[in-house]
């Protein structure tokens, strides 16, 4: 009866591919693994994650995606947009210069109801940030999430300064 238990298992291991879910490595061997995408985004290769969505998001007066997006499905914006990349023109509405303390940042102003924020990646001195107020600027930065209509954005960099009309 052993015996016969012993085969069924055995056939059963056969049937299922069981003797390939597990390799075990002595130490200091290494194997290879070959590159997998995780759903649409994400390319691990080795060490190295590469996120594959690498088109900027469009935010602007004229395209406020990212604020529909968001009132509808909170979570799904979320999946779609966090930590993306976006272009974003506006009005600079307010500045604030940290002076080293944390990262300087300016407000966006899109139309009455939508604003950016805008966290800089570097300390900029108030010399070159003070000028911008009220200029029509275009800014590249991380998006962070929305917060009462404010789209928050870290990581910027100025692309595109420009005088308001």
């Amino acid at each position: 009866m052993k015996g016969l238990l012993g085969l069924f298992i055995g056939l059963v291991a056969l049937m299922t591919g069981c003797w390939d879910t597990a390799t075990t490595l002595t130490p200091g061997e290494t194997m290879h693994l070959e590159p997998i995408t995780i759903g649409e985004d994400y390319r691990i290769d080795g060490c190295q994650v590469t996120r594959l969505v690498s088109e900027a998001v469009v935010v602007n007066a004229e395209s406020l995606t990212v604020f529909t997006a968001w009132d509808a499905d909170r979570h799904a914006a979320k999946r779609n947009y966090l930590n993306r990349t976006a272009h974003v023109t506006g009005t600079v509405s307010a500045i604030t210069n940290f002076n080293g303390w944390t990262p300087d940042r300016v407000e966006l102003t899109l139309t009455e109801t939508y604003s950016v924020a805008c966290e800089f990646r570097e300390d900029l001195p108030a010399a070159e940030l003070h000028p911008l107020f009220g200029k029509t600027v275009t800014i590249a930065g991380q998006m962070d999430g929305i917060l009462f209509d404010q789209l928050r954005l870290f990581d910027c960099t100025i692309l595109e300064v420009t005088d308001a009309e």
